[in-house]
């Protein structure tokens, strides 16, 4: 399977992870995925990317950090564009519902 985020991944520092909706400047020790927007939407590589346990790729548990082959040979399932979009627009919605149930909790 060919793997659109490979070529572009520059550096990535876990547990944080952010969708950054233009143009940024990303500091060295970062990473940075950028997914070729003709085969995925940044909005799904960013949905499916959090699903991944850094913890697994970690060779050292005392020192978390991933190395940049790590990260290009994650593996994500690329549906059509429209599934992609029907995806997170069911992931966000979830969201949505959940942001407003914490809201309510907390009064």
């Amino acid at each position: 399977m060919h793997n659109p985020l490979a070529p572009r991944i520059i550096r990535r520092n876990p547990p944080h992870s952010v969708l950054l909706k233009e143009e940024a400047f990303v500091s060295i020790h970062l990473a940075c995925v950028i997914p070729d927007t003709d085969e995925a939407l940044p909005e799904y590589v960013y949905h499916m990317l959090c699903n991944v346990d850094a913890r697994e790729l970690t060779p050292d548990q005392a020192y978390p950090s991933l190395r940049l082959k790590d990260l290009a040979n994650i593996s994500i399932p690329l549906p059509s564009m429209e599934a992609q979009m029907a995806i997170v627009e069911e992931i966000e919605g979830y969201q949505r519902v959940l942001n407003g149930a914490r809201a309510v909790v907390e009064g």
